[in-house]
């Protein structure tokens, strides 16, 4: 009866998802496999698509989980990790709780799709000027460009800007999305941009760039419409964050806010920070260093842009502090909603604890090695120590784990060498590091996928 309920239990897995390995409770999916391999950099004996190398990176990632059931006794203690994991899982829980608030409200409107693709036809010349410190109360709008470019004593500048090519978003906007007839000649603006400026537009020439080719017309079409899902994806996800900051408004003591500043600008030991200060007031609490402290411990701050001076870290500084009360609000919703519970997450937690408790046995082994200082390069520590380590846990669970070989002999890899990243997040890396665990380039193990 047990086997019966093993193999119904196993038949279950592998059917309902891209099981590649099963190991006890552990699951290699297909696309595991592809993101560990490609999204990262794999190590020189490992790094081509042939078979043998698949076979060493297929093994790389089986070692990994066993060392994470060999010392899954070992309770990680080291604060940073722990932080690390916790932040990984609070980051994954935002980014999939908004992402189901995209999908949940997505709707792509042919009638606007075909418009985009008649106004992506035409590229313009045009010239500008950047209004700083704007007042729109005190601004007149009378002559040409250049007369209140030279009023104000600006240059204009000089741009071609086409649907692809457009680096400003409230450009982008008036040009392309939005429903304005834009002709030679039209002075457009001023246009209200970040940071209290304004852009003030002249066209001086409309292009039709039309191709004949229908291939081209096909490609075109698709560009357009991925832009455009991307695009009103991207206004989606604004509106959710809006949504739960809403009526939320920091205000910073700016003493406080500036001795903090300097003591991160400096790093000057001489510069002390009392924990204790608040730091600024935001929905009627008032919030201190030290709160700051305990978020900043899982979620590590992000600077949205560099920095030159002390004046532009002030404000970037700033920046990051409020994109840090913003993710906390964000990650409380997601606990509300029962995110951490999202196989998605409990899947991302898993990936990176079975990293760092493989890590971790990586080291024990290493560092109880009797021959370890013959090896003064990490091929030859892989090689001579790792291997025959992983080869003994291959024997010692080998009825444990089930390979999908079909499902493994179709996968193709790409051997191009990257890095992928999230962008702008606290935890960049995707997935985690490559397993360099050994160099083993067969399948003499395991039990085949029940059929």
């Amino acid at each position: 009866m047990k086997l019966l309920v093993t193999y119904i239990l196993v038949q279950f897995i592998f059917s309902h998802m891209d099981t590649l390995v099963l190991i006890n409770d552990k699951v290699i999916t297909k696309n595991d496999f592809l993101r560990r391999s490609e999204y990262t950099i794999r190590p020189v004996y490992c790094n081509s698509d042939n078979n043998i190398d698949k076979k060493i990176i297929l093994n790389s990632l089986i070692a990994e989980k066993l060392f994470a059931i060999e010392n899954f006794d070992f309770e990680i203690k080291d604060k940073k990790m722990l932080n690390s994991i916790n932040g990984i899982k609070e980051q994954t829980m935002r980014k999939v709780m908004i992402e189901e608030h995209v999908n949940d409200n997505l709707f792509v409107q042919k009638e606007k799709l075909n418009d985009l693709y008649q106004r992506s036809l035409f590229k313009y010349d045009i010239s500008f000027i950047v209004i700083k410190n704007f007042k729109y109360d005190k601004f007149t709008l009378q002559g040409s460009l250049l007369d209140i470019a030279e009023n104000l004593n600006l240059s204009p500048s000089f741009k071609e800007i086409s649907f692809f090519n457009c680096d400003n978003n409230e450009i982008f906007n008036y040009f392309y999305f939005n429903k304005n007839d834009v002709n030679k000649g039209d002075l457009i603006g001023p246009i209200i941009l970040p940071n209290n400026e304004a852009i003030l537009v002249q066209v001086a020439k409309k292009i039709s760039n039309v191709s004949l080719n229908q291939l081209s017309q096909i490609d075109r079409y698709k560009r357009i419409e991925d832009y455009y899902v991307e695009y009103q994806s991207s206004i989606l996800r604004e509106e959710f964050v809006h949504k739960v900051m809403k009526g939320k408004q920091i205000v910073f003591e700016d003493d406080v806010f500036i001795n903090l500043a300097n003591y991160f600008y400096s790093s000057d030991s001489s510069i002390k920070i009392d924990s204790d200060k608040i730091l600024f007031i935001l929905d009627e609490k008032h919030w201190k260093i030290s709160d700051i402290i305990d978020i900043n411990n899982n979620r590590p701050l992000v600077f949205r842009d560099s920095y030159t001076n002390k004046i532009d870290f002030y404000e970037q500084f700033k920046f990051a502090l409020v994109d840090l009360v913003r993710d906390f609000y964000l990650t409380n919703k997601a606990y509300s909603y029962g995110y951490d519970n999202h196989s998605i997450v409990v899947k991302e937690v898993e990936v990176w604890t079975d990293y760092m408790l493989a890590y971790d046995m990586k080291n024990q082994v290493i560092a109880n090695g009797l021959e370890i200082k013959k090896y003064n390069n990490e091929y030859d520590l892989i090689r001579n120590v790792l291997t025959p380590k992983s080869e003994d846990l291959f024997k010692k669970y080998s009825d444990n784990i089930i390979v999908d070989v079909d499902m493994f002999n179709d996968i193709k890899l790409s051997g191009i060498d990257m890095v992928v990243i999230n962008a702008n997040q606290p935890y960049q890396l995707l997935v985690p590091l490559f397993p360099k665990l050994t160099m083993k380039n067969n399948l003499n193990y395991g039990i085949k996928k029940p059929t």
